[in-house]
């Protein structure tokens, strides 16, 4: 029987938060910036923001960059979408590093700013030698051998590439499948020279990219691999805030070839701003594009 009496009642119950109340102003801005992504919308809800995408700084010329620290600083966060406009001549800075034949070195790492513009001329790439694994083997491999068994097998996968050593030859083999429970690697094709436990080295072949500001080191990816097949394929691997990887060796040779050739740091070159030809035409975007 309710305990409740004919007229008006209260019943407590649990409190409830308020929903949060969010803006409904939403601007944009077009106009020129030091960096970020062209002729596309992109939601920025404060300056920090606003400046890891488009820069720290104004493009030369231009005053979009002052338009925008305006908007924050009167509203404090909130959404403004950013378009950054540029003639159809604006570029990314840009380096093409060979692969390591000595005889017909290829292209076989293309490195270029995220995006285009002046900016990306004050980014420079070194490639270092960097092997994820180096071992011993735990049993004597003869000439013509398509496995070893190794002592350590940490950080190899299926496709990586692999040197032997002895002391006076170096030979190189990719891959083909690992035995983990064994510490075994297999390959095809054999090998030419034999190799002991006392005397063989086994080296993975691997690179690091150190990516430069002006001088000053911004970030370092190590262990990568040319191969598409590993985890750590350079282009699976990179997530840069600088630099786009783009892997254009058109005939890889599965060795240890493929691989960029180690090299100090090197300057990214040819990027454009886009902004001395700029029109008005430029401004008003194809809407097929959604530009």
């Amino acid at each position: 029987m309710s305990n409740q009496q004919v007229g008006v009642n209260l019943v407590e119950g649990q409190s409830v938060s308020p929903i949060s109340g969010v803006t409904t102003a939403v601007s944009a801005i077009l106009g020129n910036f030091e960096r970020g992504p062209l002729n596309i919308a992109t939601l920025v809800t404060s300056m920090a923001q606003f400046q890891s995408i488009f820069g720290a700084a104004p493009a030369a010329g231009s005053t979009s960059w002052y338009s925008v620290k305006a908007f924050f600083a009167k509203v404090g966060s909130g959404s403004l979408y950013i378009i950054r406009v540029a003639s159809s001549t604006a570029a990314s800075a840009a380096h093409t590093f060979k692969d390591r034949d000595g005889v017909t070195p290829a292209d076989a790492l293309k490195i270029e700013g995220d995006n285009e513009g002046t900016w990306g001329n004050d980014l420079a790439v070194q490639i270092e030698d960097n092997a994820i694994l180096t071992t011993t083997l735990a049993e004597n491999v003869d000439a013509s051998a398509v496995l070893a068994v190794l002592t350590s097998i940490e950080g190899l996968e299926v496709g990586s590439d692999v040197s032997f050593y002895n002391g006076a030859n170096t030979e190189y083999i990719r891959v083909i499948s690992i035995d983990h429970a064994n510490n075994t690697i297999h390959w095809t094709g054999g090998l030419t020279n034999a190799y002991t436990t006392a005397n063989g080295v086994i080296t993975s072949q691997e690179f690091k990219l150190t990516v430069s500001v002006k001088a000053v080191e911004v970030e370092e990816w190590a262990g990568l691999s040319m191969n598409p097949d590993v985890s750590f394929y350079v282009e699976k691997l990179v997530a840069s805030d600088y630099i786009l990887c783009t892997d254009v060796l058109a005939a890889p040779v599965n060795t240890h070839e493929d691989q960029p050739v180690a090299i100090a740091a090197t300057a990214l070159t040819s990027g454009a701003d886009g902004l001395d030809d700029v029109e008005a035409a430029d401004y008003e975007g194809v809407q097929a594009n959604k530009t």
